[in-house]
């Protein structure tokens, strides 16, 4: 899916496509899990926005024009890690723009509804 790969692409990217001076520091390893755990997010990139649904073990669920499963975690400098089918695994800082949303490299990422949202669970 192509905003699956961009978002991979994103997270290679993020010093060179993020303005530093416009953002804080990158969001803490417990904070991210805190926001992110059991939740679904909305990933915009170029105008193209797809679901992620983050479950509590380690499965990324994304719906766009497709869907499709991977897998993330959070390393303990607060990266987030996604990997998609038999893409490698990418890993970048998340910055807090707002209360629920959040910036990826080139990705805009908005939490969406409370901790226990599973429309996009695995079926």
């Amino acid at each position: 899916m192509a905003l699956a790969r961009t978002l991979a692409v994103a997270l290679l990217c993020l010093s060179g496509c993020v303005d530093q001076a416009e953002l804080d520091q990158p969001v803490s390893p417990l904070a991210l899990r805190q926001q992110i755990v059991g939740r679904t997010v909305s990933a915009t990139e170029n105008g193209h926005t797809s679901l992620i649904h983050f479950s509590g073990d380690g499965v990324a669920a994304i719906n766009g024009a497709t869907a499709e499963y991977g897998r993330w975690r959070i390393e303990e400098n607060g990266f987030l890690c996604l990997q998609w089918r038999d893409q490698p695994e990418r890993c970048a800082a998340v910055y807090q723009i707002n209360a629920s949303r959040y910036r990826v490299g080139t990705v805009d990422m908005n939490v969406l509804g409370p901790a226990g949202d599973e429309r996009l669970e695995r079926r």
